[in-house]
């Protein structure tokens, strides 16, 4: 798993967990603020500054796999136990129950799934119906679905409301291939609809009447553990065959996962950085609007109006300062990472590269020797660390 994990390659998707994004639509700063309240931005200034619409990631690195035009090795003081970071006292070890929630993760990422028909839906299931809604008779825009997938008991349609049932609830309990009526009441406050010729249909509080097929529930089929599902799905990245190989490495790969981090952490902690260079902090924040900007793309919005509408921040540059501590995190991380390439002096090879070939159209081949240069880094690290800590 370690061997093939392409780290950091969107570096924003960390800053959407820790800041961009925490902020909800209604509790926007923008949506209370005064229009005479100074506009907020990040101490590298607005992103109207950087060009991320042509942001390209390998534009950054050198063939060797280092920065452009940086001197990390000047920016950065390293510890005088970087290269064997003490562990004595530490307890790295995965407990039992971690490992098995990732087999059980490995199993459940190869589940398929099975159309049921010869038993009643229950709540939970996932089922596939055709429906109608119709008021007083008439059907109504937004009523009508064909082939919808609905899990029942998930709240996606209209719940309990005076004495009918909800509309999941009323489906609980029917066969595959029945057709039946189900009565609900929208909740107050929801939105009028109309007929087909325009005519409102005013929904709050209305009782509606939906004629429901139920087609077939969906069951989904985790495998089992057995060496024949070990050699189809583990061989290739893991080298084992054999059921009984699965734990045992799935805990050497959570234990390295935890020393990595804690040697990290130890570093950045005990590291000295100096001012981060223009060309780092640019990146960082390229790619991070560059990655709002291709959900804005997909969704048909600008970055603008993405941030705004659907992130919840007032403007980009709110979500960017927002963010400003993070970022520089981010920036130090590369320094760093930089700085441990030059003084364990390694050098990306071919051979090093031949498991990430399929990285190289999408972001380049410096980018990606950079990325596999931080890999063998965090290598010698696990290998380096002293001391004995629980495994």
């Amino acid at each position: 798993m370690k061997k093939n994990t392409f780290a950091a390659l969107a570096l924003c998707a960390a800053l959407a967990l820790t800041g961009c994004g925490s902020t909800p639509a209604s509790s926007s700063p923008a949506s209370s603020a005064a229009s005479s309240t100074p506009p907020v931005t990040a101490s590298f200034g607005s992103y109207t500054n950087f060009d991320y619409q042509n942001f390209v990631y390998n534009d950054y690195f050198s063939a060797g796999g280092r920065w452009l035009d940086v001197d990390a090795t000047a920016l950065v003081t390293l510890p005088a136990d970087y290269a064997a970071v003490p562990l004595d006292g530490v307890d790295l070890a995965p407990t039992d129950a971690e490992v098995q929630t990732e087999v059980n993760n490995l199993l459940a990422s190869t589940a398929t799934t099975r159309q049921v028909t010869d038993r009643a839906a229950a709540n939970g299931d996932t089922v596939n119906i055709d429906y109608l809604g119709k008021v007083n008779g008439v059907a109504f825009v937004g009523g009508e679905a064909a082939g919808y997938n609905l899990t029942l008991g998930s709240g996606a349609f209209i719940g309990a409301n005076g004495e009918n049932k909800g509309f999941e609830e009323q489906i609980v309990g029917h066969i595959p291939g029945e057709t039946f009526d189900i009565t609900v009441t929208f909740p107050t406050g929801y939105d009028d609809s109309a007929d087909a010729e325009g005519n409102v249909i005013p929904l709050s509080g209305t009782e509606a009447v939906f004629t429901v097929t139920l087609n077939h529930i969906t069951e989904t089929v985790v495998p089992e553990l057995t060496d024949d599902w070990v050699m189809s799905n583990m061989f290739d990245l893991y080298g084992i065959t054999k059921a009984d190989e699965v734990a045992p490495r799935i805990h050497e790969d959570i234990l390295y996962t935890n020393q990595a981090n804690y040697i990290y952490d130890y570093l950045m902690d005990h590291a000295t950085f100096g001012e981060v260079p223009a060309k780092v902090l640019a990146f960082e924040v390229n790619s991070c609007l560059e990655y709002y900007a291709g959900y804005a793309a997909y969704y048909g919005l600008t970055l603008e109006e993405f941030v705004t509408q659907v992130v919840g921040y007032g403007t980009v540059d709110e979500l960017l300062a927002s963010t400003e501590e993070t970022i520089l995190l981010l920036s130090r991380q590369d320094l760093l990472y930089h700085a441990l390439g030059d003084a364990f002096q390694i050098t990306v090879t071919d051979e090093d590269m031949a498991a990430y070939q399929n990285y190289v159209a999408t972001y380049g081949e410096n980018y990606v020797r950079y990325q596999v240069m931080i890999n063998l880094v965090t290598d010698k690290l696990v290998q380096g660390a002293t001391g004995t800590a629980a495994q």
